[in-house]
Formats: structure tokens, C-alpha cells, sequence
């Protein structure tokens, strides 16, 4: 069946957002979902099951899977087309604005890749998800469910999110995202990943039956989170919320139900009641929270083969910053240097945060001072390197 396009323009406000629709599309198959997807495009899916496997997807659109920038395999960071979606360790949904993906049958989307995130969206803008339930078909997987990377403006609403592997939803550098009605349940590390993300909202949702393989069920690195009217019981996790940079994390918990868990709730820990004050507090601490959090994933980064904060390094930046090196030369591009730095076996001993400056490996040879500017928005606009 051919999918049926219904020219109309539409004005949906979503969370106070307007998404502007000017096409709708009903769709009864992976290939025509691939084929219907575009910015400014309500997509309506009227089928049981998507599945997102590797395998099937090379079957019915010719994808296939790609390599991500790696330090030792790319000189150069990618560069990803927007509006384009790619098969990297799962799914990726890239650089699409004023999407709706809705479902009149709350359609299964599935992967048997065990390993694999079943689906992102990355650099994307005004995204509602709606009605769809996502999950790996094998009963233990390492893969992530949904991942929200570099994107804003995005309601997750009336879907489940079963983990059958590591992490319900992953949250880095997003901002402006609602999850209203959302089960969160079965998933073996965290329900929710946040690293550098703000007004992060769930409501009304539940989130339950999440194992202990982590330390905590919520993993939150200079991030802010609320939590109106859920219910979050039954979860084995030991913490409710973990942090590696070992202060307080930022989250907000209104009228939500927390019981049967083995982590003790302290609601005064958490800011329901002094929010205002404590976010005050947060916006004040964040600059030098984001150059902690920087810091850190960059010593352990430098010590490893792999590449797995990519994604959060790029969320640190604006999208104009510079950064200029000891020999004064200017790039723009924080990966080039990450995996310069990775080939030349540079390594962080030790390391001090003095205001807006990070001294390395300080009374040593190859001591080095990288001085931090900062935009309006809290981002690193310029590194300067001595």
C-alpha cells in the first residue's frame, strides 16, 4: 500500500510549542515511514510493528551500517547531512525540525540487535513522539532504548520505553524535552541517562521494575530534572539519583509517589520545596560544574582506545566557538583536537579549576592552561590553549 498524503497546514501547539505541519502522512511500512520523513511533516503510523533491526532495515531501504568518528580510524570528525538518518550502533534520526511520529495502533518498534540503541534523535528541533512503545526483542541486551542527543524542543508522550537492555532514555545536551505519560520500566543500568541537559520534564509517568546492575536509577551530570505526579515504585537500584561529579544533583520531584524502592527518599534532598533557590543556586555553580564535568571525561577519555563521550564533549560547545592552541593556530572543531591529543598518547595526572581556567598537569613538563569563555547560554565559546 502506497502512503496516503493529506496536504493541510497545521499550527500544533505541544508543551507551549508550535510545531508547524504543512503535510500529514499516513504510512503502513518501514519504507514508506523512510520515505515519508522531512521537516514540518506529521507522520501517522497505522501498522502493529516497526522493526528496526540492522538486517531488516537493509531489506527494505538498502541502509547500512556506518562507523561513527573514531580517533584512530578518522582524521576529521563526520559531518551528517540534516534530514538524513543513518545506522550507527543503532538507529539515528538526524537534523529533522517540526516532526510528528504518531501512531493510531501504539505500533511496536523493535530491534533484535541486542547490542544496539533502537532509535535517536540527533540535532533535531521540535520532535513529538507519540503513542509508541520501543523495546529489544532479546530478553538481555547492552543497547540504550531512546536516545535524545543535541536536540530541544522534543515530547515523548503515551509510549513505553521497556529496557530489556542497559538504559530507558538517554538525555545528552537536550533541552526544552517533555516525557508526559511515559512508562519507564525493565531496564538493567538506568531508567534515565542525563548528562548536560535542562527542562527536562516527565509527568504523570511511571517508571518501575528497573533492575540494579547501576549503581542508581537515574544517572544526572549537570542536568536538571522534574518530576510531576509520577509514580516511581519497585525498582531495585540502590541510589534514586547518581552523580559523578559528587554533588548535589538537580532534580525536582512534585506530588510523585516513591515507594518500594531500596534507596531511602529524603524529599528535602530534593528541592521540591526550595526550587526556585536551589536552581538559582544550580545557574550559579554551572559554569564551574560544566568545567568539572568537561575535565573529567577528558582525563578518562585520554587513557582509553574508545571514543564513548563524543556526543557529550559536543554538547559542551556553542556552535561558533574556536579554540586556539599553544602555537596560536585557530580550529573549530573540539574532536580534531581530542583525537590529536589521543594519538600523541597526551595524558592528564592532575588537574585544578580556577575560575574560568583549568590547569594540567601544573609544575610539569608538559604543563598546560586552557582558559574558558563562555556564551549567554552557559556553552564553552572559546578555548585558549598555553
Amino acid at each position: 500500500m502506497k502512503p496516503l498524503y493529506i496536504s493541510i497546514m497545521l499550527f500544533i501547539s505541544v508543551k507551549a510549542m508550535a510545531l508547524e505541519i504543512n503535510k500529514t502522512i499516513k504510512v503502513n511500512s518501514v519504507k514508506e515511514f523512510f520515505s515519508a520523513l522531512d521537516d514540518n511533516t506529521e507522520i501517522i503510523i497505522q501498522c502493529e510493528t516497526f522493526n528496526f533491526t540492522l538486517e531488516n532495515l537493509e531489506q527494505n531501504i538498502g541502509i547500512k551500517e556506518i562507523t561513527e568518528e573514531h580517533w584512530y580510524t578518522h582524521k576529521k570528525p563526520i559531518k551528517r547531512e540534516l534530514k538524513s538518518y543513518y545506522f550507527s550502533s543503532g538507529l539515528v534520526l538526524n537534523g529533522y525540525q517540526n516532526l510528528i511520529i504518531r501512531s493510531e495502533e501504539h505500533t511496536n518498534i523493535i530491534s533484535d540487535n541486542d547490542s544496539d540503541n533502537i532509535l535517536s534523535f540527533k540535532n533535531c528541533r521540535g520532535i513529538v513522539l507519540e503513542g509508541i512503545s520501543i523495546f529489544h526483542t532479546s530478553l538481555v541486551c547492552s543497547g540504550s532504548v531512546l536516545s535524545i542527543l543535541l536536540s530541544s524542543e522534543i515530547t515523548i508522550k503515551d509510549c513505553s520505553l521497556n529496557g530489556s537492555g542497559v538504559i530507558g532514555t538517554v538525555l545528552i545536551g537536550a533541552n526544552d524535552v517533555k516525557f508526559y505519560n511515559v512508562n519507564i520500566y525493565n531496564n538493567s543500568f538506568h531508567a534515565i541517562y542525563s548528562i548536560n541537559s535542562f527542562n527536562i520534564k516527565f509527568e504523570e509517568c511511571n517508571i518501575f521494575d528497573n533492575h540494579q546492575w547501576a549503581e542508581s536509577l537515574i544517572y544526572s551530570d549537570v542536568s536538571y530534572l522534574t518530576f510531576k505526579n509520577c509514580l516511581i515504585n519497585n525498582n531495585q537500584s540502590k541510589k534514586l539519583i547518581y552523580t559523578s561529579l559528587g554533588d548535589l544533583p538537580y532534580a525536582n520531584f512534585e506530588n510523585c509517589e516513591i515507594n518500594n524502592n531500596p534507596f531511602i527518599f529524603n524529599l528535602q534532598g530534593y528541592i521540591e520545596d526550595s526550587s526556585q533557590n536551589n536552581y538559582a543556586l544550580f545557574k550559579k555553580e554551572k559554569r564551574n560544574a560544566m568545567l568539572k564535568l568537561f575535565i573529567v571525561f577528558l582525563m578518562s577519555q585520554l587513557e582509553t582506545d574508545n571514543d564513548n563521550r563524543n556526543v557529550e564533549f559536543v554538547s559542551l560547545f556553542s556552535k561558533d566557538y574556536k579554540i586556539i592552541d599553544k602555537e596560536k593556530n585557530t580550529q573549530s572543531d573540539f574532536l580534531f583536537l581530542y583525537f590529536s591529543l589521543k594519538k600523541k598518547g597526551f595524558t592528564i595526572n592532575k588537574y585544578k579549576i580556577i575560575r574560568n581556567r583549568i590547569v594540567i598537569n601544573e609544575n610539569a613538563k608538559n604543563q598546560e592552561i586552557w582558559s574558558f569563555s563562555f556564551n549567554k547560554n552557559d556553552k564553552f565559546k572559546k578555548i585558549k590553549i598555553k
